[in-house]
């Protein structure tokens, strides 16, 4: 899925509904008040790098910030539920669901 996807562009045009921006969903956690902000439109980015890593089966690594910690998990992503906003990431020993404002950035490995 890209950018031009129409399940991408609904998703990214609700979250604009609902915060305005992109960035919303990722930087908006009531629970974790002190969560640095994603830069503008940083969001959009974060997602589309996920879909190409889930489509093409390539590790990621995602920085999240949970409990006031920074901290990184590494694997391949292999769903993205935009309806409840979280991500599964299967790593060789575990999988993990990734809420979508604990996700502060995605790197490829």
């Amino acid at each position: 899925m890209y950018k031009d996807d129409p399940e991408v562009q609904s998703f990214i045009e609700s979250l604009r509904e609902k915060y305005g921006d992109t960035t919303g969903v990722f930087h908006i956690n009531y629970a974790e008040p002190e969560k640095p902000e994603i830069e503008e439109h940083m969001a959009e980015i974060i997602i589309l790098n996920i879909q190409e890593a889930m489509e093409f089966q390539v590790e990621v690594k995602i920085s999240i910030f949970k409990n006031k910690e920074e901290l990184s998990l590494i694997g391949t992503p292999k769903e993205i539920n935009y309806e409840k906003g979280y991500i599964n990431l299967r790593s060789e020993s575990e999988q993990s669901k990734i809420l979508f404002d604990e996700v502060t950035g995605v790197d490829f490995l």
